[in-house]
């Protein structure tokens, strides 16, 4: 995420060298960072951390209990303790962007939230007229969150899987049922009628779907369900919906 002023990390769920890569590819530098967020504390968004942590010197803003999770699965951390700044206010400014956090629910194998994710958070980002709501790994969304997000000119939002396909596959029943309910992931029909409550048909110019399912979705099967919703309610939008996720996203 970056702006005229301001470049920023939203998790690293990749390996160091395959950030650095990314980068590169973008003709970036790892010092025109000012700050990494870090949403939860699940691998797949964290797995390059220790290495980031020890081959830079960008500090890392995360929720006090996902801090201590990462603590207890990563004792590595604890050693880079000062590298880790609370966020406890729900609102800061970081140069030209505005930054706001909102909790999101989700959960893991175990079903005790600050025993596996810590606490969960998805982010509103403004910068002079534009909105960039940004959220993944959700069950639901709470009529705060929507309050906040909503008439956003870009959604970053998970459309993780289809009901059959998650039904009839193999995984074990209580991934499934883990997965499917309110502190799992959000379904394609849960994100169709989110972003049909939830855009402007003037102002929100792109959706971005994310963590899409390889097992229980197809990136046809989430763009469309979407689309037949809004055709279902007679909305024509003139927004974009992108099944590739960008490494890099510019607002101003």
């Amino acid at each position: 995420m970056e702006t005229r002023e301001t470049r920023i990390i939203i998790d690293i769920g990749i390996s160091f060298k395959q950030f650095l890569a990314h980068l590169q590819n973008f003709e970036l530098q790892l010092e025109q960072f000012s700050r990494l967020y870090i949403t939860h504390a699940h691998s797949d968004h964290v797995s390059g951390l220790a290495t980031f942590l020890k081959r830079s010197h960008i500090p890392v803003y995360t929720r006090a209990k996902t801090q201590q999770v990462l603590f207890r699965k990563y004792p590595e951390l604890r050693a880079l303790n000062e590298r880790f700044k609370l966020i406890d206010k729900p609102v800061c400014q970081e140069k030209d962007l505005k930054i706001r956090y909102f909790r999101l629910p989700h959960i893991g194998w175990v079903n005790k939230p600050e025993e596996d994710t810590g606490e969960h958070i998805g982010f509103l980002f403004e910068c002079q007229d534009q909105r960039f709501s940004f959220m993944t790994d959700c069950g639901h969304l709470s009529d705060g969150v929507k309050e906040i997000i909503k008439d956003s000119q870009v959604f970053f939002i998970e459309s993780n899987y289809d009901p059959d396909m998650q039904i009839k596959s193999s995984r074990p029943w209580p991934l499934k049922k883990r997965i499917m309910g309110d502190e799992g992931h959000l379904s394609n029909f849960q994100t169709a009628d989110y972003l049909l409550e939830l855009t402007d048909e003037h102002k929100t110019k792109h959706v971005f779907l994310a963590h899409m399912s390889k097992q229980c979705n197809t990136k046809d099967l989430a763009v469309s369900t979407i689309l037949n919703k809004f055709r279902e309610h007679n909305r024509q939008p003139a927004l974009k919906i992108h099944t590739e996720l960008p490494k890099r996203y510019f607002i101003s």
